[in-house]
């Protein structure tokens, strides 16, 4: 059921929003909130399990890479094309960034350092 949804909101953002996931996902949910439910709570499972394992974070943050750089046919072996698809990442999903930066963040003292 996820899948057909966030295949509906891409097919919405590629044909009537130049690609912003966000604003296809706003126009969809209102056209079929009984689907708003299932959704939520089955990301909000994904987003809860991932946040408590850092290795969890970065690997999901890797599986979506991946999914970002076969959609956008994007090659990660390259460095440029690698880092387009975690900006693209990163600018689509907000709180998924900050759930990795924490994961990453080490504490020393008053010091954070970062991986």
């Amino acid at each position: 059921m996820k899948d057909l949804i966030i295949d509906q909101i891409e097919r919405r953002a590629r044909l009537d929003h130049n690609g912003d996931v966000n604003k296809a996902a706003a126009e969809y949910f209102p056209d079929y909130p009984e689907e708003w439910r299932r959704y939520r709570d089955e990301v909000n499972g994904v987003n809860k399990r991932a946040g408590e394992d850092g290795e969890k974070v970065n690997a999901e943050v890797h599986y979506r890479i991946e999914y970002i750089a076969y959609r956008e046919k994007l090659d990660l072996d390259k460095p440029v094309d690698r880092v387009e698809a975690q900006t693209k990442l990163f600018a689509e999903d907000p709180g998924l960034y900050e759930r990795y930066r924490t994961a990453n963040t080490v504490r020393v003292g008053k010091v954070s350092v970062t991986d």
